[in-house]
């Protein structure tokens, strides 16, 4: 079995890439945890700011019920006065019993507020739960951006070290040939070779005709799948395209009458 001597050097930029390719996409992927934390950070954050609200209504309650209870008290010392000019027994009853029920409304209105100091204490100590939950937050999004750093910079470099590598592969890479390749790369958006596994284009799964793998196994000339258009090749352990038994993945070569390809 013969090899183009092109895609053999072709094989060598694929592989370096693929490589780069997985690179790329690990440092799209790298901040997805991240963000995880900082949604956790943005999250507890807004548990803080919901307990303050809740603290600041049930003040702004206490409020308003200091306000009706100062307005009763008013009220009551008016009645008090009046009840000293009393003309009558009638008017004097009259004005005691508007005073004691502005005194039971003071009343309820002093437990309702109680109601609300209560809920504040509460919602103080979810407060304090909370901020304390917060700090771990924010401590393991500290860790973790630092991590996510180191993991960066490695992959940064890695992925610059293979673009040097890709760069003196692509210069050993015919001209012709390599802009072949790279306008099949940009089309199919990962890989512009595929191998070929028995007749089977493992690119695109599609079952080359035995003239085509005659053709590769010749290597002479660039053969394409005519699916995905990808330029094909033979792993050197792939035992299942064989040019000396005429068989391809189990299958005899019809194409080859005399021996040859």
């Amino acid at each position: 079995m013969a090899k183009n001597p092109d895609v053999e050097l072709l094989r060598k930029v694929d592989v370096l890439d693929v490589r780069a390719l997985k690179l790329k996409r690990e440092l799209a992927d790298l901040p997805t945890d991240l963000k995880r934390h900082q949604d956790k950070v943005a999250h507890q954050k807004q548990l803080v700011a919901q307990c303050q609200d809740e603290q600041k209504k049930a003040q702004k309650e206490i409020d308003k019920l200091a306000l009706d209870v100062k307005s009763n008290e008013e009220q009551v010392k008016k009645y008090q006065f009046q009840q000293n000019t009393a003309k009558s027994n009638e008017e004097y009853a009259t004005l005691k019993r508007q005073i004691e029920a502005l005194k039971k409304a003071n009343g309820d209105l002093d437990d309702r507020q109680l109601v609300f100091y209560e809920k504040i204490d509460a919602l103080k100590g979810a407060e304090k739960d909370l901020r304390a939950a917060l700090v771990e937050a924010e401590k393991s999004l500290a860790a973790q951006k630092i991590e996510l750093d180191k993991e960066i910079a490695a992959t940064e470099r890695e992925l610059g070290e293979v673009m040097v590598q890709k760069a003196a592969a692509e210069k050993a890479v015919p001209p012709g040939a390599l802009a072949l390749y790279k306008r099949i790369l940009d089309k199919t958006q990962n890989r512009a070779l595929a191998a070929l596994q028995g007749r089977t284009c493992l690119g695109c799964r599609v079952e080359l005709p035995t003239g085509d793998v005659g053709t590769l196994l010749g290597g002479k000339d660039i053969v394409f799948c005519k699916m995905c258009a990808r330029i094909l090749y033979v792993e050197d352990h792939d035992s299942t395209v064989s040019a000396s038994s005429y068989f391809v993945g189990g299958k005899q070569n019809e194409t080859s009458k005399d021996g040859n390809w």
